[in-house]
């Protein structure tokens, strides 16, 4: 699993992952971009993946499964558009036995001022402040909550927790907005 934070503020979603990729009983800390567990679209769109590698690669690395039509992403966008592009994927890469009911990985989704969360079982939530995704979830959700901390602290607080207390979470984290589209790495 791992960990994928956002925080949505004044007009920008702040998104944060770490580096860890857990195999069985190895893990490796992965660096190079296309690893990352935020990918940027060329539409301005992020993607967080957190579950099986193999699922969420052959989703997120497809950019034709998160087109959209309009200036701004919608929820009806994902749920008429996306989802079932990611149900096809999924079923076209032999990776979803499910029929439909569950996947085995979920997605955080931010354009532009806009921040959503597919769950496994294919539920949208659109999210007003903050969320986080993946093993490290409850551990990243009291420092993601903390307000007095600038919005840069508070998602390396929530990773950082979530690397303590979570054997498949761990640092260098990786941090990108919506606005800038750049990532940063952060040794912890």
């Amino acid at each position: 699993m791992s960990v994928v934070v956002a925080i949505k503020s004044d007009g920008v979603v702040y998104m944060g992952c770490d580096t860890q990729t857990t195999r069985g009983k190895d893990n490796e800390n992965r660096l190079q971009e296309a690893d990352f567990k935020i990918n940027k679209l060329s539409n301005g769109m992020l993607i967080g993946c957190c579950g099986m590698v193999a699922a969420e690669q052959s989703v997120r690395f497809d950019e034709s499964i998160f087109d959209f039509q309009g200036d701004s992403l919608t929820k009806k966008d994902i749920v008429n558009n996306i989802i079932p592009r990611i149900k096809s994927k999924l079923k076209n890469a032999a990776l979803d036995d499910n029929k439909d009911e569950e996947m085995p990985v979920s997605f955080t989704i931010a354009h532009k001022d806009k921040l959503f969360v597919i769950l496994t079982d294919f539920l949208v939530l659109g999210i007003e402040d903050y969320c986080a995704e993946g093993s490290g979830l409850f551990c990243a959700c009291a420092s993601l909550a903390d307000k007095n901390l600038p919005i840069r602290e508070r998602l390396l607080a929530a990773m950082r927790a979530s690397a303590k207390y979570c054997a498949s979470v761990g640092k260098p984290f990786v941090l990108v907005d919506t606005k800038k589209l750049q990532y940063e790495i952060v040794e912890g």
